[in-house]
């Protein structure tokens, strides 16, 4: 991924990642979002209820209900618990 600062040796948590997604969320980059999503994963980093809800906020509001679904279902299966914005954001998606 091009826009984190890894070369200047800052290395991103959980957090900045968060950050990443909303962000794309809100620039509509839901595409990107879910780039940003995979990467975390894959650099051992656990997705928490705050990334899922965003990323779920991001494919709803992108129309996009049958991914926010699913990245649902998987929150569940990952063992990450949803909380009441969580469900707030399905309800209103």
């Amino acid at each position: 991924m091009r826009c984190l600062p890894r070369a200047q040796g800052c290395i991103p948590d959980v957090l900045s990642y968060n950050i990443l997604i909303n962000g794309c969320c809100k620039a509509q980059r839901i595409d990107e979002a879910n780039q940003i999503f995979d990467e975390m994963s894959f650099r051992g980093l656990i997705p928490n209820t705050a990334t899922h809800s965003t990323l779920i906020s991001g494919l709803s509001q992108a129309g996009r209900i049958f991914e926010a679904k699913e990245l649902f279902k998987d929150m569940h299966a990952q063992g990450c618990s949803p909380d009441l914005v969580t469900y707030s954001i399905l309800l209103h998606g």
